[in-house]
């Protein structure tokens, strides 16, 4: 059962990811290419936590016990130390390596969280009438 659902989840969640990065290669094209390792360096770290991370979510999801807020909660903290240390390890080379990481970090991070909400969503059956 679970495979079936990482199956469900996994193709379309690597295709967003890479699309995000696809944008943040064309916008460090078109910014100048100085920090481009920077920008792929947080999309990177954004997308293998977002799609390992929804992975798991989506392997434990309806089954019992805490299994799912583990590695929900698993996924968030992930994040958080990433953004965190990769912000600290390019604001210690200076230039525009922090806006650049940042900038690639969230590009990897938000399209990767709207598909996991959407696929959450759709996968727990909840309908919303009025």
């Amino acid at each position: 059962m679970s495979r079936r659902k990482i199956g469900n989840f996994l193709p379309p969640a690597v295709g967003v990811a890479l699309a995000a990065g696809s944008a943040v290669v064309a916008a460090a094209w078109l910014l100048g290419r100085a920090d481009l390792a920077w920008a792929l360096v947080g999309w990177g770290s954004a997308a293998a936590i977002g799609v390992a991370g929804g992975a798991w979510m989506a392997a434990r999801q309806g089954l019992p016990g805490g299994g799912f807020v583990v590695a929900l909660l698993a996924g968030m903290l992930a994040r958080l130390l990433a953004v965190g240390a990769g912000a600290a390890l390019a604001a210690s080379v200076g230039g525009g390596a922090l806006w650049a990481f940042v900038g690639g970090f969230f590009a990897g991070f938000v399209p990767l969280a709207v598909w996991e909400a959407l696929y959450f969503y759709r996968a727990s059956g909840i309908r919303v009438t009025g």
